[in-house]
């Protein structure tokens, strides 16, 4: 848990204040009277949050009025205390220390290396997700204070509901069964959308067949082609065996060796031109082409075409790159069966054998033999690509009809923990609120009868007691706004139920409590780890909002010049 927080840069009455002390269960971050603004609470559950290696801290308008300064805290894992500090101008490391003090500085780690230690005392280890990806969802500070209420897993709009999902998933354990499901279609996706991306620029020959009328043709000239070189090759064999009445067996032999060298040197040839042939076939879109689109179109979005385009040529690089490969490749295996076609002719004129027999016969072969290797291969690559649909079809399929009963699982759980933590607030029988996830990977959240702030707020605080009750999300933080539209009793038995945690921490901000029932106000004098107040009360010692506030600092600065300047004029005997 985290144990302890403090830094020199909080102030009260001129003081630095004494480390700010938690506890498990509720700490409650006290303000004012009057609901004062602008006196740090929620500049403090900020920096719980960023002891706990979430950054949006640094955003703070406290860092410009204060200075970049060095946040201490300690955290306490089976009765060890460790104690760290960030500093705002070096977010990206953690400072260790070797006392719980903060005096002797150990190593400096990665505040990735921080966070996976965190997530490793929290018992998160296990989840595929970073330590800050899962607990920032439930610290709900400031403007995220009241959030997305019918959306609660999102850590901002900008984030699709699928991602919040995910993590939900995570935390109850149904998330490697769902992605079990999910990832045969998203890898058959993204091959299909591979295949087609190189079939619709045409960067590959093999992958030339656009349409099921393309295929159902190569197919045919495929045959055709084929059964022009089975006749090739039988008239090759036939002028063969008319020479063997003046050949010994040796001869045969080197006759027939030479056949398939030939044969196959032929087949290399042809790969080789048709790779240089596909070398200089790269088309790609111009920037006055684009221009000329923009002028006639304004509303297209060039930018879009133009990193679209980037891909293509990245990927047209790296095929040309291969292509070399290849042709470099071809053109060795081509210059060893030369010279092992010139090692048999030289056999042979040895045993005064001619060796110029259908040399041209030979080169016709191979140029239909290789016409063969390729609509094969066009044949064969269209099929994949039909493979490959086929493949995303059977598991959206399937992932449509296995997922709904795990979300249903999970949304269960949640519901019916739902349903007791708010039975709670009620003497009587109330409609709870609840989540529904539909088949689309989005959910909502909140109350089929009451949608209003009071209520939402209410329902966003027990969506997330819930996953702290059901998962082993270690915190949550809930700043004052949160609570504010909620009705005085709900707030007492809010209160109530906050207390009922004693394994985990839940920080809070809160003020006026007077106005709230004796009960509620008992709770948070029991549960306060830190007083804060106007001005020189305030959590950095001055409120920087108004106008003509300076820090401390700067005040000690100002009194001490002056007291200077004092010091200066009786030495020169001033009249004071």
């Amino acid at each position: 848990m985290l144990a302890r927080l403090w830094s020199d840069k909080f102030i009260d009455a001129g003081e630095i204040r004494p480390p700010i002390d938690f506890h498990l269960g509720l700490n409650t971050v006290r303000g004012g009277t009057r609901a004062e603004n602008s006196i740090g609470k929620s500049t403090l559950l900020s920096i719980v949050a960023f002891a706990f290696g979430v950054d949006d801290f640094l955003s703070s308008t406290a860092i410009g009025a204060v200075g970049h300064h060095s946040i201490f805290f300690t955290f306490r894992f089976n009765g060890e205390d460790r104690t760290y500090s960030r500093a705002t101008d070096e977010p990206g490391f953690v400072q260790t220390y070797q006392d719980t003090a903060g005096q002797l500085r150990a190593e400096r780690i990665s505040i990735d290396e921080f966070r996976s230690d965190l997530k490793e005392h929290y018992g998160l280890r296990g989840i595929d997700a970073t330590f800050e990806d899962i607990v920032a969802r439930f610290f709900r500070i400031q403007e995220h204070a009241a959030g997305l209420v019918t959306q609660p897993m999102r850590a901002d709009l900008d984030e699709p509901a699928s991602a919040g999902i995910a993590v939900l998933e995570k935390l109850f354990g149904v998330y490697d069964e769902i992605i079990a499901l999910e990832r045969p279609y998203r890898d058959a996706s993204k091959q299909l959308r591979a295949l087609n991306a190189v079939r619709d620029h045409d960067l590959i020959q093999t992958m030339a067949l656009k349409t099921k009328t393309e295929y159902n043709e190569a197919k045919e000239r495929l045959a055709e082609v084929q059964r022009h070189l089975a006749g090739l090759n039988g008239e090759s064999d036939q002028q063969l065996l008319d020479l063997q009445y003046k050949r010994d067996e040796e001869v045969e032999e080197l006759f027939q060796q030479r056949h398939a060298l030939r044969t196959k040197a032929g087949i290399t040839r042809s790969r080789i031109k048709r790779i240089e042939e596909q070398q200089g076939s790269k088309v790609l879109i111009k920037q006055v082409q684009l221009d000329q689109l923009q002028h006639f179109f304004p509303e297209v979005d060039v930018r879009r075409i133009e990193q679209v385009e980037t891909f293509h040529e990245e990927l047209a690089t790296i095929l040309d790159t291969e292509l070399q490969a290849q042709k470099q490749t071809f053109e060795e295996e081509l210059a060893s069966l030369d010279t092992a076609i010139g090692h048999i002719e030289s056999e042979l004129r040895r045993k005064n054998v001619p060796v110029e027999l259908s040399a041209d016969k030979y080169k016709e072969i191979g140029d239909v033999a290789q016409r063969v290797e390729l609509l094969q291969q066009q044949v064969n690559a269209w099929e994949t690509s039909e493979d490959v649909r086929v493949a995303k079809e059977e598991a959206k399929e399937r992932l449509d009809a296995q997922r709904p009963a795990l979300l249903n699982q999970m949304a269960d759980k949640i519901n019916t923990q739902l349903a007791i933590f708010d039975a709670l607030l009620y003497d009587t029988r109330r409609i709870p609120p609840s989540i529904r996830f539909d088949e689309n990977k989005k959910y909502r959240y909140g109350s089929p009868v009451d949608d209003g702030t009071g209520a939402s707020d209410k329902n966003l605080i027990l969506f997330d007691l819930t996953i702290l009750a059901l998962t082993d999300l270690p915190a949550v933080i809930h700043d004052s706004p949160l609570i504010k539209n909620i009705s005085d009793d709900l707030v007492e038995k809010i209160f109530d139920l906050y207390r009922t945690f004693t394994t985990k921490q839940i920080f809070i901000a809160f003020d006026k409590d007077q106005s709230y029932t004796e009960c509620t106000q008992k709770h948070v004098e029991e549960t306060t780890v830190i007083q804060l107040g106007e001005d020189e009360h305030s959590l950095y010692g001055f409120a920087w909002n108004k106008e003509g506030a300076k820090a401390p600092e700067e005040i000690q600065q100002e009194a001490q010049s002056l007291q200077d300047l004092a010091d200066t004029l009786r030495s020169e005997q001033w009249p004071l």
